[in-house]
């Protein structure tokens, strides 16, 4: 009989560093930023597609991950929302952080943690981004794939080599 599993707690990416592992929490950054207490108040943004010029955007909110770092989305489906590329990328020039990937291209599977004021009501397409994206964006990337490598291995039936 398998153990139960543990309560999932909230998923704490680091942001990107040139030494795999050793990025900051970017729960740490959270914290010292004014108007964000926690983590739970940002919401996951996936970039879906990027197709002649346009942008799709998935905006969730912000995951739990369980005991094997898959993560665990509650609530509603995820809203999409599609954005000029070259406005989306001008944004990020300016709210990215960490800074020095401020001008790395956007590319599918890119994932950021941000505040949004969207729930179920998807902006026009002529709606400035920062009216519904608020900065700073944090570039949570690198764990995102993490994480879709885990749950695509669990799912597979093998653990990740470190498990």
């Amino acid at each position: 009989m398998r153990k139960p599993l543990p309560q999932d707690r909230r998923w704490n990416p680091r942001l990107p560093h040139p030494v795999k592992g050793r990025g900051s929490p970017v729960a740490g950054h959270v914290r010292r930023t004014p108007g964000i207490d926690d983590l739970a108040e940002l919401s996951y943004i996936t970039v879906d597609e990027v197709s002649q010029g346009v942008v799709t955007l998935l905006i969730s909110e912000w995951p739990d991950a369980d005991e094997r770092g898959r993560l665990r989305f509650r609530g509603a489906e995820p809203v999409a929302v599609d954005v000029d590329q070259a406005r989306l990328a001008a944004y990020l020039a300016i709210a990215r952080l960490p800074e020095r990937v401020r001008d790395r291209p956007l590319r599918e599977g890119d994932a950021f943690a941000a505040r949004t004021t969207i729930r179920r009501r998807v902006p026009g397409p002529r709606s400035p981004i920062s009216r519904w994206l608020k900065g700073p964006v944090f570039d949570v990337t690198a764990d995102a794939r993490d994480a879709a490598k885990a749950a695509y291995l669990t799912a597979a039936g093998r653990r990740r080599v470190g498990d």
